[in-house]
């Protein structure tokens, strides 16, 4: 039959239908779909939805699936970089008057210290970090991609003596 599953024949290297021969066993990860026909105009868009079947994943599905994850993925870390912007502007206005009385006081200590005969150079940190201790953001949420029952798709394909450009087209998709 056209556009089968094929599964390995026990304690051999032969591959055939399950639904003809009764002693297969399935190679986890892997899915064999054979097909015996040439590739073309006519029969691309039959070859195409028997792979579907046979292997039970729509790869244009799972494309779509995996740009919307990460449009979410990207979308959630926008609002948390936002969140951040937010937080930090609201520490900026409430602890400006610290920050401007601590900037004073390290500018006239560095002032104080500063002495053109030593050969050692102060720095002095402008920015508290005292404001946000024992402060702890919860991590973000994390969005999963279901994964796919298989890792390996083989085409087995015998019977394609020839290809036009849509069954190149259909075996791109």
């Amino acid at each position: 039959r056209n556009g089968s599953a094929v599964s390995q024949i026990m304690d051999t290297d032969i591959y055939k239908n399950p639904k003809v021969y009764s002693k297969v066993i399935s190679i986890t990860g892997v899915k064999i779909v054979n097909y015996c026909s040439p590739l073309y105009f006519a029969n691309a868009e039959m070859f195409r939805q028997r792979v579907i079947k046979k292997t039970g994943l729509d790869p244009g599905k799972l494309i779509l699936a995996r740009r919307k994850f990460l449009e979410k993925e990207e979308k959630g870390k926008e609002k948390e970089e936002r969140k951040e912007e937010r937080k930090e502007a609201r520490k900026r206005k409430s602890s400006s008057l610290v920050t401007m009385k601590s900037q004073i006081i390290s500018q006239l200590e560095m002032q104080d210290d500063f002495d053109t005969s030593s050969p050692h150079t102060s720095y002095v940190n402008f920015h508290s970090d005292d404001d946000n201790v024992g402060e702890q953001d919860p991590p973000p949420p994390t969005l999963e991609l279901k994964p796919t029952p298989f890792h390996t798709l083989i085409l087995d394909l015998p019977g394609v003596c020839f290809m036009d450009l849509t069954g190149i087209n259909t075996l791109i998709k």
